[in-house]
C-alpha cells in the first residue's frame, strides 16, 4: 500500500484574450483542492490552497500565432486589413513572423468634452467598434463624456467615400 502522506499534482492553465478584451486588467484567482479527502492515508486533512494572478491585456496589441496574416488577423477583429497593414509601419510582409507584436488600431488621447459618439464620429466609425477593442468600455455610455487623457483603442475609417 502506498504510505506517501503528500502527493504533488500539476496542472497547466492557458487562456488567449479574444478581441474584446483589449484593456481587461483584474485579478483571476484559481482554487486547488483535493477531489477526496476521503482517500488520504491516515486520515490527515488535505490543505487548498488559492492563487491569484494579475491578468493585463494591452490596448491595441494582438501577438501574431500560427497560421496568422494581415488578411486574418484583419479578419478576426472585423476590420480593413490595408489599413492594419498601414498602421503597422515597418512589416515587409503579410504574413508577420510568429510571435510578431501588432498595433489592431491607434491609441486616441480623450479631448475635454469627448463622448465616445463624438469620437466615433470623428473617426467614421462606431461606438460598437470602439467597445469592442476596449473591454472597459463596453458599459460606457455613448453620450457620457470621458475622462480628459484617458486613452482607448480606435480603428479609425479610412476607406470613406469623402
Amino acid at each position: 500500500t502506498d504510505t506517501a502522506d503528500r502527493a504533488v499534482a500539476r496542472g497547466e492553465f492557458k487562456w488567449w484574450p479574444g478581441v474584446d478584451v483589449g484593456a481587461y486588467n483584474r485579478s483571476v484567482c484559481f482554487h486547488v483542492a483535493p477531489f477526496d479527502t476521503g482517500a488520504i492515508p491516515g486520515g490527515v486533512a488535505a490543505r487548498s490552497s488559492t492563487t491569484c494572478v494579475r491578468v493585463v491585456v494591452e490596448r491595441c496589441k494582438y501577438v501574431v500565432q500560427p497560421g496568422d496574416d494581415m488578411r486574418t488577423v484583419a479578419s478576426t477583429f472585423g476590420v480593413d486589413w490595408l489599413t492594419l497593414w498601414g498602421i503597422n509601419v515597418g512589416l515587409d510582409s503579410l504574413a508577420p513572423v510568429v510571435g510578431t507584436e501588432l498595433m489592431v488600431g491607434r491609441l486616441y488621447t480623450v479631448l475635454e468634452g469627448d463622448t465616445l459618439l463624438s469620437v466615433a464620429d470623428d473617426f467614421e466609425t462606431t461606438v460598437g467598434s470602439i467597445r469592442r477593442l476596449n473591454y472597459d468600455l463596453q458599459g460606457a455610455r455613448a453620450a457620457v463624456t470621458l475622462q480628459a487623457m484617458s486613452q482607448f483603442c480606435i480603428f479609425p475609417n479610412t476607406c470613406t467615400s469623402a
